[in-house]
């Protein structure tokens, strides 16, 4: 089954969504495709647990952690 994605608007700083956007263009994908990744992952490491605003964030400092290594 295909599920088509919906449409919905987040606040982001504009720091974050143009570091965001610059890994996904070195990456050769969308960076939209890098943000549903990234709560994909959050959501998967719970591992059951209910997805809180502290594990999104654990996730999300993860990844960015992870951009700021791989571009240095």
């Amino acid at each position: 089954m295909l599920l088509a994605g919906i449409q919905a608007a987040l606040r982001v700083k504009s720091t974050l969504l143009s570091a965001l956007e610059g890994y996904a263009e070195a990456q050769g994908i969308g960076y939209q495709t890098l943000i549903n990744a990234a709560l994909r992952k959050a959501m998967q490491s719970a591992k059951g647990a209910p997805l809180t605003v502290a594990s999104l964030r654990t996730v999300l400092r993860q990844e960015l952690a992870a951009i700021g290594n791989q571009s240095a």
